[in-house]
Parts: structure tokens; sequence; C-alpha cells
């Protein structure tokens, strides 16, 4: 087939014009990607910002509980915001037990210089915390928290004397029962795949964990 010039000519620009097009469209794309990480970047700056006056905010006239967030968030993001949570906590404790003018920088120069017994003060915690309807795991993390915030702040905490004075509730494990003939009955006659009950038929006639059970192989020898 003989192409003719006009024709070429037009293919040509046809070519040029989709090839004008396409970089076009690459370009909007990449600069469409680039405001959005450059808006990402923006957001991430601000969020971060908004957490340190977060902090400022709850933790007034408390620089000592900012700085320890402040160098816990350089580890984890929601653990500091936990932390936070719990020293806010403990915050509203002293400002009802001792007075509401206490700043914990106070407290903490008055442990210093031993117009206060650390032991007495977490002791008291606790106690305050008994009352406040929460899981036992729950009051240990908070204490254990507080324990850790004061020794950040250069209180002297002796585990022994720790161990000795603070008394905490003790976490009530329930007992484990193991499975009745009438529960493997049942969860066998359930099991409509073979593999699966072969599988539950030997963990029950052998005892074994179920990592171990499913560690055997055609080569393993009983």
């Amino acid at each position: 087939m003989t192409w003719r010039l006009p024709n070429l000519i037009k293919i040509q620009t046809i070519l040029y014009l989709s090839i004008l097009v396409v970089h076009k469209t690459l370009s909007i794309h990449n600069l469409y990607i680039h405001r959005c990480c450059n808006h990402q970047q923006q957001l991430t700056i601000t969020t971060a910002n908004e957490s340190d006056k977060e902090i400022d905010h709850s933790s007034s006239y408390n620089g000592a509980i900012t700085t320890y967030i402040r160098n816990i968030r350089t580890m984890s993001n929601s653990t500091a915001d936990e932390y936070l949570s719990r020293l806010n906590n403990f915050e509203n404790f002293v400002a009802k037990e001792y007075d509401s003018r206490l700043t914990i920088n106070d407290l903490i120069a008055k442990i210093k210089n031993a117009m206060l017994d650390p032991y007495d003060v977490i002791n008291g915690y606790a106690a305050y915390l008994r009352n406040c309807n929460i899981a036992t795991s729950t009051l240990k993390q908070r204490i254990v928290t507080v324990k850790n915030f004061l020794e950040y702040c250069d209180v002297n905490i002796s585990p022994r004397k720790f161990k000795l004075k603070i008394k905490l509730p003790k976490v009530v494990r329930k007992k484990k029962e193991a499975l009745s003939k009438e529960d493997i009955i049942e969860i066998l006659n359930i099991c409509d795949n073979i593999r699966l009950r072969t599988y539950v038929m030997l963990l029950a006639a052998t005892g074994m964990r179920a990592v171990e059970a499913l560690s055997i192989r055609m080569r393993s020898g009983f």
C-alpha cells in the first residue's frame, strides 16, 4: 500500500500531538503527586506540633511530665499517649489528695527535699485507684508508670522497699480446666475435614501442644 505525503504528514502530526498529550498528562500527574507529598509532610508536621501543644497544655507548669513524654515519644507515639493519660490521672490524684495548687514539679521537689515519702505517695495513689473501679492489671500499670516517671526524675526508689511498702492487689487468675470427654466428642462431630479430625484426635489422645503436633512429618518415627 502506498501512503500519500499528506497522509504521512497527518499521521506525524497526530503522533506528535499524542506525545504532547501524554507528556502533559505525566507532568500534571507528577505535579499532583508532588503536591500530595508536600501536603502529607505538612500534615505530619502539624500533627507533631499539635501533639507537643497537647502535652504542654495538659501538663501546665509540669515540665517534668512534658520532658518525660517527649522522651517516650521518640520511641513510640502510642506509648507516649498512654503514659500521658496515666500521668494526667496521677496529676488529678495529687491535686485532690494534697493541694490543687501543687504541681508535679513541686511534688518531686518535696520528695527530693525529704518533705514527702515517695512510697507514701505511691501507696496513696494505689489506694486512690482501688476506688476507681478499674481492673487490677490497669491499676498495676498506672503504678509502674508513676514509679518509672519518678525514677526518671532522679527520685531514688529501692526495688526492695517498693515491694515491701507498696500494697498492690493480686491478679486473680482463673483456673484452667481440661476439656471433658463430651467436649472432645462434640468437637469431633463438628469437624467435617478428616485431616482436622485426625489432628484433634491426636491432641486429645497425646496431650501434645498444637505447635508440636503441627511439626510432625511423615519421616518422624514413633
